[in-house]
């Protein structure tokens, strides 16, 4: 008997957990899978072929029989055929797929009779629910990151979120005219994953956080550029002056440099809020994260007490969650006070009673 060679094909724009649930069990059932990326011409992909590539080599290094191919051009059942293959792997979701397979299932006979074909129904009922088109839909509003997480695997979140925050950045830099984009972008990654305080989680959360309330300030890019710079200012000090240099560097001056100084001030406690509504604002989104509901801000904890303490001690977490508990009104604006104040409350509560436990 000769090998089996299944073939399973999609556009994988990006892939999920749905097709990896259908990858799992047939990687089990055959000597070698292929896993075959379609292109068309005629249709217009989130991802380019390469991302795709990447996302799917990363998601099933660990399947050891597996293929990943990119064909154009053909039918997939004749490209299945100079492969060698002897079936096609096709995952039923719904009535409309069993419609539409019902149909294929002819013409592929028609074309090859040899290949036949293996249909499978989702392990999970929640899976027939996940789509390529759904994950791209929930992308951008505030706490995407934590809901896509549950329908795609790990590699794909990852380019999903760095795709996302490199858009973001592209967008601030063709705004402002940003000199060398691309390279700072990098710079402003790397002085994230070498810091000892904000991390670059806590900095998407408060971008998220900016495209919420961009219609209500006066220099949302002003903002954006002080929250991508967060880590940069603590190496420089709070130094307004050495902020208005890294700018210049960047092709940013004039009353945009300043601005974006005086907010990234404001981030880090170094200037009052009392100037602007948009620095009442800037201090809020840095605050947001602790307003959040209880699961998404445990997942967030650690980012959140980065931005304010860094790496600090039990001792100095507590004194900053007591300032905050002894704090009048945690947010400045209205907005922020109607929508967190009081859960705000009552996670930081959560986080002393934790910290008085562990003292004990």
């Amino acid at each position: 008997m000769g090998k089996s060679i299944y073939v399973y094909a999609g556009s994988f724009d990006p892939i999920t957990i749905g097709h990896l649930d259908i990858i799992n069990k047939v990687a089990g059932m055959c000597d070698t899978l292929v896993v075959a990326i379609g292109i068309n011409a005629e249709k217009s992909y989130t991802y380019s072929l390469a991302d795709r590539l990447e996302m799917i080599r990363d998601t099933l290094v660990d399947v050891g029989n597996v293929q990943i191919v990119g064909f154009e051009g053909d039918f997939l059942v004749t490209f299945a055929e100079q492969l060698g293959a002897t079936h096609l792997v096709r995952g039923i979701r719904s009535r409309d797929d069993f419609s539409y397979e019902l149909r294929m299932y002819s013409v592929n006979k028609k074309l090859c009779p040899q290949i036949e074909t293996l249909y499978f129904f989702p392990s999970k009922p929640e899976y027939a629910n996940i789509s390529s088109s759904l994950v791209k839909s929930l992308v951008g509003p505030n706490g995407w990151e934590d809901l896509v997480a549950d329908y795609v695997p790990g590699p794909v979140l990852k380019k999903l979120v760095d795709n996302f925050y490199k858009g973001l950045w592209t967008t601030l830099a063709n705004n402002l005219g940003i000199q060398n984009h691309e390279s700072v972008y990098q710079e402003l990654l790397s002085a994230y994953e070498n810091s000892e305080g904000a991390s670059l989680g806590a900095i998407h959360q408060m971008l998220c956080q900016v495209s919420i309330i961009r219609s209500k300030l006066k220099a949302p890019d002003a903002l954006v550029l002080a929250v991508w710079h967060y880590a940069h200012y603590k190496k420089l000090g709070d130094n307004e002056e050495a902020a208005l240099k890294l700018f210049a560097r960047l092709g940013i001056d004039g009353s945009a440099a300043l601005a974006a100084a005086q907010l990234l001030g404001v981030l880090n406690g170094s200037v009052h809020t009392s100037g602007s509504e948009d620095f009442a604002y800037a201090k809020d989104i840095s605050l947001a994260i602790f307003g959040t509901d209880k699961e998404r801000f445990a997942n967030h904890e650690k980012d959140v007490l980065g931005l304010f303490i860094g790496g600090g001690s039990q001792g100095e977490k507590a004194d900053f969650l007591e300032s905050l508990a002894a704090s009048p009104r945690i947010y400045q604006t209205q907005f922020y006070y109607d929508r967190h104040e009081e859960q705000a409350r009552a996670n930081i509560k959560s986080m002393l009673d934790a910290l008085d436990n562990k003292a004990q």
